[in-house]
């Protein structure tokens, strides 16, 4: 046996394993956690010594050297190499007292001479001298992490499993209380061009529009494309409409109510912001958010508010580039050569690219950004008294997420928690993050949105895109246990509590579209999304339904808070922006059905209300899917297993995901090591001795295939494509 082959197959470092790492996860900033390599016996005599190579991944830190402690093992591994010694090579590492991410390897050196790292893709490579630069990787996914946190850091104990429901506010419900036709009123008032649907279930518009904003030199210049809408075309969704449907959302066992933003803006989706301290006319009055937040709290549910902060809207108070307020903005202060107004330092017109002279979001000229650093605008949102975000807590908000949470700089983000905090100690802060927080570079900065100073948590688009991977074939069990354990391992535990866990939402496509095409169509033109979902046929539509349906039941049991984004439970189809954003089809919700006859929308398939109504009295009333431990094992390629313990309360859940097509029978140790569960709460698992089928996705009214539980060891049978949920005592 060579030096390599030793590595790559006798060699084992697993961070979710106890005998590896202890503790396991990421530990309070000036912790220390010891860490093992455990090498085969007969492996180990081409190794002549061991060191432990870290660095500091956010200050970015040139890697140190600690030597590790050679000690044996007499210990049998059922699981590796049963009645073989191992020898551990062992460090303790302590983090220092500022929160950060430390990336670390293991370094080998041979009697041979020859060096090489071992890193978690399970891959060497052999360097010649110690000198070389080039012998540690530098992509971060190739070490493994600890990430250490403010010790001081919490998140709002009611986000943590809560079940949260997003809604586009124009689109959700209507109310027959005159805000339409004042809204409008108002919309004249200001010029605004509003187009609005007389017919609440008819399709959107998707066909390219103009900006009607820009001079027509810059609208000559400017390549009209598919990707320009100017989305000015309303349903008369209203506050009072939610309202009215707060008893809907009670049956579901929502918790918490995300809205897409509110405020005044031009555009239905209002992520042009035109004033911040009212709500948009044509969803109603402040005093109505105010009436909403009262009766949702009647219900139990918590408002979560969409904060969009890097930019406003061109035609906004502060920009006002068309004149639409009274008040002078940053357009005319430029215009004129002054730049003294009140909102003028908000904008840059000195480092502008492109057909229009402002720095926009992206290049959309109807997006004008911000310069976040200006104190004039941090005391316009963040002032304790008079600040917008504090001022919307007051009138009864719980929190927000914040839109392209990227754009605000990290010391915007810890003034942005600390006036949150301040105004409501009990508020959340959920960031749109697209990647792995915990080692995001945005704009060539290392960011520390996940270390406890900044977000409380963040919109978990890596879950979607591996679980929407597994359910199309490009993603194995294996993938899905790696992402599973990657997230419980290196995200802060109150962070990881309060993820918000979502398959679709108002940015990407349909999740029953998405799986019954089997193909990403997000980046397809309009034309070609609007057909392609157009042909999805009944039979495609009932297999989605069914992978659907396994990927609810894996969200719903997993730590974080499971998210529906309106109509999903409904089968709502649609591609991305603007298909993405169809009125709620309230003539196929349970009620409607079994109280009149109607015919049911056309864009809607199998209705899985039921099932979302059963996962969520079952989250409601489990309190291990609250803030139980979790671990994750994948048997074989086909099934994901998640396990949730609460020892104290002598109560676990398992919920095993069969995407195959077939049926499954297995046998499963739910006690096995390298699950990211702890020694005690294995040890519990092995004591249940009693199982019970909670839930079968494919079978809900059937008898369910008996189940066997012993020493840890559970035997079942997984119908084909599907998941089940046992409870284990």
């Amino acid at each position: 046996m060579n030096p390599k082959q030793a590595l790559l197959y006798e060699v084992i470092h697993n961070p979710a394993d106890t005998r590896d790492r202890e503790p396991l996860g990421a530990i309070p900033a000036g912790s220390s956690v010891k860490l093992s390599l455990r090498v085969q016996r007969e492996a180990a005599q081409f190794i002549s010594s061991v060191c432990l190579v870290t660095v500091d991944w956010i200050h970015n830190s040139a890697p140190e050297s600690f030597p590790m402690q050679v000690i044996w093992d007499k210990q049998i591994d059922l699981q590796d190499r049963p009645q073989d010694e191992w020898v551990s090579f062992v460090a303790q590492f302590s983090t220092k007292t500022e929160p950060s991410v430390y990336l670390y390897l293991f370094e080998l050196k041979f009697f041979n001479g020859e060096q090489t790292v071992y890193g978690p893709q399970i891959q060497s490579y052999i360097f010649e001298s110690r000198d070389d630069l080039c012998r540690y990787p530098s992509d971060p996914a190739e070490w493994f992490r600890i990430t250490s946190y403010d010790r001081s850091f919490s998140t709002p104990a009611w986000t943590h499993g809560a079940v949260m429901y997003q809604v586009f506010p124009d689109r959700f419900a209507r109310s027959q209380d005159g805000v339409l036709t004042e809204g409008l009123a108002c919309r004249e008032a200001l010029g605004r061009k509003t187009y609005v649907h007389s017919v609440w279930d008819e399709p959107v518009k998707w066909y390219p529009h103009t900006y009607g904003f820009l001079r027509e030199d810059e609208q000559s210049r400017r390549e009209i494309c598919d990707e320009d809408l100017d989305p000015v075309d309303f349903y008369g969704g209203t506050l009072k409409g939610i309202e009215q449907n707060l008893s809907y959302l009670a049956g579901l066992g929502v918790e918490v109510l995300y809205m897409n933003p509110v405020f005044e803006a031009r555009s239905n989706h209002r992520y042009d912001t035109a004033n911040y301290e009212d709500i948009d006319p044509l969803l109603g009055s402040n005093e109505d958010f105010c009436s909403l937040a009262q009766a949702a709290e009647r219900y139990g549910i918590r408002i979560v508010l969409d904060a969009v902060l890097s930019h406003t809207g061109a035609d906004s108070r502060y920009f006002n580039r068309v004149n639409t307020y009274d008040e002078p903005g940053a357009w005319q202060a430029f215009k004129d050569g002054s730049l003294t107004g009140a909102y003028s330092q908000w904008f840059d017109f000195e480092h502008h690219k492109g057909l229009v002279p402002y720095r926009c979001w992206w290049g959309d000229p109807a997006l004008p950004e911000v310069d976040e650093e200006n104190s004039s605008w941090q005391t316009y949102m963040l002032d304790a008294q008079q600040g917008v975000l504090p001022t919307w807590l007051s009138r009864g908000t719980s929190g927000y997420r914040l839109d392209v949470a990227d754009e605000l700089p990290d010391d915007v983000l810890k003034k942005l928690r600390h006036s949150v905090k301040k105004a409501s100690p009990d508020a959340c802060i959920i960031g749109e993050v697209w990647e792995d927080p915990t080692v995001k570079i945005s704009y060539d900065t290392r960011r520390t949105y996940a270390l406890g100073d900044a977000l409380d948590s963040v919109m978990n688009y890596p879950l979607r895109d591996v679980l929407i991977d597994f359910a199309c074939n490009k993603a194995d069990a294996y993938d899905v246990v790696s992402l599973l354990l990657n997230q419980l391992l290196n995200y802060p535990k109150p962070f990881y509590l309060s993820l918000m866990n979502m398959l679709g939402s108002h940015d990407s496509e349909r999740i029953r579209s998405r799986l019954a095409l089997q193909s990403d169509i997000k980046s397809q033109s309009r034309a070609n999304q609007f057909l392609a979902v157009k042909s999805i046929t009944q039979k495609q539509d009932a297999y989605a339904a069914q992978l659907q349906s396994l990927l609810v039941a894996m969200i719903w049991t997993l730590p974080g808070m499971p998210c529906i984004y309106y109509g999903d439970e409904l089968g709502l189809q649609g591609g991305a922006d603007p298909f993405c954003r169809a009125t709620m089809p309230w003539q196929n919700t349970e009620q409607s059905r079994s109280s009149a006859q109607q015919s049911l929308r056309s864009d809607c398939g199998v209705s899985l209300e039921t099932l979302y109504r059963d996962l969520g009295a079952l989250r409601k009333n489990s309190p291990v899917l609250k803030n139980g431990s979790a671990g994750f094992l994948a048997c074989g390629s086909q099934i994901v297993c998640i396990v949730r313990v609460d020892a104290e309360c002598h109560t676990a859940l398992v919920c095993l995901a069969n995407r195959s097509t077939e049926q499954q029978n297995l046998v499963i140790d739910l006690a096995s090591s390298g699950t990211g569960l702890t020694d005690g709460e294995r040890a519990y698992l092995k004591e249940c001795e009693h199982i019970t089928v909670l839930m079968n996705t494919a079978n809900p009214h059937s008898p369910y295939e008996p189940s066997i539980l012993l020493n840890g060891l559970l035997q079942t049978t997984l119908p084909p494509t599907s998941a089940c949920i046992y409870k284990l005592m």
